[in-house]
């Protein structure tokens, strides 16, 4: 007889919360696969729905598998981008958008391509000037359908920046909560530092845009906006890493930045000593035109819920059923 233990917790699952390996059920109960137990939401300890189920987990900042009336995903333009590059292209596979940087654009879209001195936004078919461009605002989705789970967005050529919890998160790459795993591997696994990926054939003002080049996530860290660091793997320490000029480019920041595996290998003591206990909970990151999904780390639980809060689970041959007990 083996045990472990489990902690139940409410957590809204709302636009920004993604369950990974579970479906919600309906909006009044849960169901867990295999033992035909139905749990009172009000209960507030969700189960799985799941033939293999999967430990439970929540991600925040990627496409959620369900439909729902509105979705944004956070993070927001460097303010470099937009003294770099005359032409930034947003592009989402699969999940046309449209809402992007604070533009209402007057077509759903799965491409558009800004101009931030012309200040333009063009999609398929229409040309929109005179854009008032908000760089704290992402992406919206509207009326978004249930996904197929093959959908990613990329701001290609644009530095995106994003808070991160690096103490109570980690970060996950964006393909990986997808089924292009196949491509997450070629980029990352292999160290290609990017590939043309074919996007479906536009039309009129978009017609010469065929394909993007995705890049091999790369980022910068930073607890002040002021001081970005790099990570030297041979020392493994972070060093502060200066642009040529004032800001960093896109091409800088993919040469430079800290590829997603050499993040995952970072302990959460690196962090703690070179940007302070107080300020790992607000990490600038600036990522090469990735939003970055995160993975609320166990110790979230931990640290706001006190050892009597525990519901202890006895694991028999057939189902799992709650006890009160020591472990």
């Amino acid at each position: 007889m083996s045990r472990y233990t489990t902690k139940t917790m409410q957590i809204t699952i709302n636009d920004e919360v993604n369950l990974v390996g579970g479906h919600l059920y309906d909006n009044s109960r849960y169901i867990s696969a295999g033992s035909n137990t139905y749990v009172l939401s009000a209960v507030h300890m969700p189960m799985l729905t799941t033939t293999y189920p999967t430990p439970f987990k929540y991600v925040v900042n990627t496409i959620p598998s369900r439909s729902c009336l509105e979705y944004t995903l956070h993070g927001y333009i460097y303010i470099g981008s937009f003294y770099e590059n005359t032409d930034v292209i947003v592009y989402s596979h699969g999940l046309p958008f449209r809402r992007v940087a604070g533009v209402y654009l007057s077509e759903l879209t799965n491409c558009v391509a800004l101009n931030f001195v012309d200040t333009t936004a063009i999609t398929d078919n229409i040309i929109k000037s005179s854009c008032m461009f908000n760089n704290r605002t992402s992406i919206i989705i509207d009326n978004m359908p249930a996904t197929k789970g093959h959908e990613f967005i990329y701001w290609s050529g644009c530095i995106m920046q994003q808070y991160v919890n690096i103490k109570h998160t980690n970060i996950i790459h964006p393909l990986a909560c997808t089924y292009l795993r196949a491509l997450h591997d070629y980029v990352e696994r292999f160290g290609v530092n990017s590939v043309q990926f074919k996007i479906p054939k536009n039309i009129n003002y978009l017609s010469d845009i065929s394909s993007i080049e995705l890049h091999q996530l790369k980022m910068l860290f930073s607890a002040d906006e002021t001081t970005w660091y790099t990570y030297d793997v041979d020392t493994s320490a972070f060093v502060v890493a200066s642009p040529a000029g004032s800001y960093f480019t896109f091409s800088e920041l993919n040469s430079i930045g800290v590829s997603y595996s050499e993040y995952i290998d970072i302990p959460i003591s690196t962090f703690t000593t070179t940007f302070g206990e107080d300020n790992i909970e607000k990490i600038h990151v600036l990522s090469n035109g990735w939003l970055l999904p995160r993975y609320i780390k166990h110790s979230k639980y931990s640290d706001i819920m006190d050892v009597n809060q525990f519901l202890w689970m006895q694991l028999s041959d057939t189902c799992m059923v709650p006890y009160k007990g020591d472990i």
